[in-house]
């Protein structure tokens, strides 16, 4: 709804599927609450579409997803404790969390070199700067449990 009167509902669409497919392969921020993840998922999405009113260049968006890939290829996978269980299979999860980082690298590319919408560039590397940020908490959450 927020995506579809904001006018930006392909991105936002595009978005949760980025967001959704990087979270599940490789884990990130993990609210406590179902509320909490609900209020964080829609002030996300409200921060997602008023990035639009950013006046950023093109380079600077190809800039920002490339490093937002990075960043999930350096973290590939993030257990939080109700995951826990996962351990024993841990390297298998970490290549199927980089083999969806590497499909939405070559998605993003092909929407860079195909389409050259702005808005659609846009809408991809703002979802990558949120999943690394998930992701990135999730690292320094569970570094600061652990010590």
């Amino acid at each position: 709804l927020l995506g579809w009167s904001s006018k930006y509902l392909l991105e936002t669409i595009i978005a949760y599927g980025i967001f959704c497919l990087s979270q599940s392969t490789g884990g990130g921020y993990h609210a406590k609450t179902h509320m909490r993840c609900y209020i964080t998922m829609i002030l996300g999405t409200l921060m997602f579409i008023l990035s639009f009113m950013l006046n950023v260049s093109f380079e600077f968006l190809i800039l920002l997803g490339l490093c937002c890939l990075l960043v999930l290829l350096c973290f590939p996978c993030v257990l939080h404790e109700h995951k826990a269980y996962l351990k024993p299979t841990l390297r298998r999860h970490i290549k199927r969390s980089r083999i969806a980082t590497i499909t939405l690298s070559f998605f993003f590319g092909a929407c860079i070199i195909a389409f050259k919408d702005h808005s659609v560039v846009h809408g991809i590397a703002f979802s990558l700067l949120a999943c690394a940020l998930s992701r990135t908490i999730a690292v320094l959450r569970n570094n600061q449990s652990n010590s």
